[in-house]
């Protein structure tokens, strides 16, 4: 989608566009913030083994 954002502005889907932010967007964050926080654990675990 990056790319067609990018080069083809003048045929953007608005309604596609609407649909990633508000359908994708927060699984994407939530998915994210699983994987801080995944790694925020192996860190405190290292530190503490070291």
């Amino acid at each position: 989608m990056r790319n067609v954002l990018i080069h083809g502005y003048a045929t953007i889907n608005d309604a596609r566009v609407y649909d990633t932010a508000i359908l994708n967007i927060p699984s994407l964050i939530t998915a994210l913030n699983d994987v801080i926080a995944e790694a925020n654990e192996a860190d405190t675990s290292r530190r503490q083994d070291a």
